[in-house]
């Protein structure tokens, strides 16, 4: 397989070929807290927590934003504690009395919707928990439909965050390999690719390893709700 050099990242030594196979996913979560445009001491909250939403919180956690997170699942709301991330909650009640604590009252800087399905009720609750003039950002496969109303109270800002980052969808960056200026786009889609600081923990997100011969039943891991997060295929 031939792969141009704009979506190619060199692996660290002490960064195992496991985790290395993550890299997209991360790319994705990077981009989306650059679309939230956080600033330093503002507050994220990422809603749904598989395992792009787990390495969103973490990554987030990691740049000192103060970061809670939120599933109805609450097996991988006790996963996301264990990586670190404590304001986790499956709760909405609970969310929203610890995101009063974190915030002082103002509400969050940023919610990040990763979950997928209807999202109006989702998007409607997420305008009741961004701080005036705050953003909410569509990262999962959400519908958008929303409260006029709660949006123009607010006067939020509703963002969709698409893929790995810029260069994402451009035939040029991608096939033909031309990449943008450094100067003029700071992070593509390659330049997204980190992993090498250890600031996150990615191993523990692998919940299974399967011979190609098996792939079936690596997929059916994930047909019903389950603590199935990341799974590889060895070929």
């Amino acid at each position: 397989m031939s792969v141009p050099l704009n979506l190619t990242a060199i692996v660290p030594e002490h960064v195992s070929p496991e985790e290395a196979a993550f890299a997209g996913l991360g790319a994705i979560a990077i981009h989306a807290l650059r679309t939230a445009d956080l600033r330093f001491g503002e507050s994220a909250v990422v809603v749904g927590l598989g395992i792009l939403e787990n390495i969103t919180a973490q990554i987030a956690a990691a740049a000192t934003y103060p970061t809670l997170g939120y599933d109805l699942n609450t097996e991988r709301v006790a996963f996301l504690k264990q990586c670190g991330v404590s304001r986790s909650y499956d709760k909405q009640e609970d969310l929203e009395a610890g995101l009063a604590e974190a915030t002082g009252g103002s509400g969050a800087d940023s919610v990040l919707l990763c979950a997928s399905g209807n999202g109006e009720e989702l998007m409607n609750s997420s305008f009741n928990w961004i701080r005036d003039r705050g953003k909410v950002v569509v990262v999962g496969d959400l519908t958008t439909e929303f409260s006029r109303g709660k949006m123009f109270g607010k006067e939020a800002q509703v963002l969709i965050s698409r893929a790995g980052g810029p260069g994402r969808y451009d035939a040029q960056y991608e096939r033909d390999n031309i990449d943008y200026p450094l100067g003029y786009v700071r992070w593509t889609e390659g330049r997204n690719t980190l992993l090498a600081e250890k600031r996150i923990h990615i191993r523990s997100l692998i919940s299974g390893i399967y011979p190609i011969d098996r792939v079936k039943e690596a997929y059916e891991g994930y047909l019903t709700p389950s603590t199935t997060m990341g799974t590889l295929i060895r070929y």
